[in-house]
């Protein structure tokens, strides 16, 4: 089966990481929507470490 759809995701420093290759559109969409949300997630853990540290 070929893979026609690579997620890539930029990191802050600017390198670029696959995330890996799909076969659909669909998937590949997934996959870069899975990311985003553990992203998120990650960055609101980190906003409220941060505001617990300063209070």
């Amino acid at each position: 089966m070929k893979y026609r759809f690579k997620v890539e995701a930029t990191v802050n420093n600017g390198n670029k990481i696959i995330l890996g290759s799909y076969p659909s559109y669909t998937l590949a969409r997934k996959r870069l929507n899975e990311a985003v949300e553990q992203n998120l997630y990650e960055a609101i853990r980190l906003i409220d470490l941060e505001k617990k540290r300063l209070y």
